[in-house]
């Protein structure tokens, strides 16, 4: 884990995207002095576990964790990429614990389940980030947007 700005319970939690770790989102805490920040490496990368399952639910699994590890003060997620996606599911799954989400470069969950954009396989298998491997975004329209 890696935590960055004033002692107390995280504000912002940061996700990175695939091939990335924590450690990328040090010079965002740079900018934001006063609120603390923890941006974990996700599974497979960085310092975490290199144990399979690198799954979609064990990443949220273990996002809620340090969730419910911390004081009850909702925090804003912010992803990048494939911490885009993990950030939209989180948010879903702990409503909340989550204010907000804020992503870039993110990827829709859809997509991410897609087989036929290797990151299902990818994530299930374990396997690292290359060439049609990556959760790009999909050709063809987005899903509608709906409110409620």
């Amino acid at each position: 884990m890696h935590r960055y700005g004033p002692s107390g319970p995280a504000r912002i939690l940061a996700l990175h995207g695939l091939t990335g770790h924590g450690q990328r989102w040090q010079q965002l805490s740079g900018l934001l002095p006063e609120f603390g920040l923890a941006a974990p490496d996700l599974i497979g990368h960085g310092r975490s576990s290199w144990a399979a399952p690198w799954t979609i639910d064990a990443n949220i699994a273990a996002l809620a964790a340090l969730l419910d590890g911390q004081a009850d003060t909702p925090v804003l997620v912010v992803g990048h990429s494939f911490g885009a996606g993990l950030a939209m599911q989180l948010a879903a799954a702990r409503p909340n614990q989550v204010a907000g989400a804020e992503t870039s470069a993110g990827v829709t969950v859809r997509e991410m389940l897609n087989d036929d954009h290797g990151c299902r396989g990818l994530h299930q298998r374990g396997g690292g980030a290359g060439p049609g491997n990556h959760p790009a975004a999909a050709p063809g329209p987005a899903p509608p947007v709906t409110s409620g």
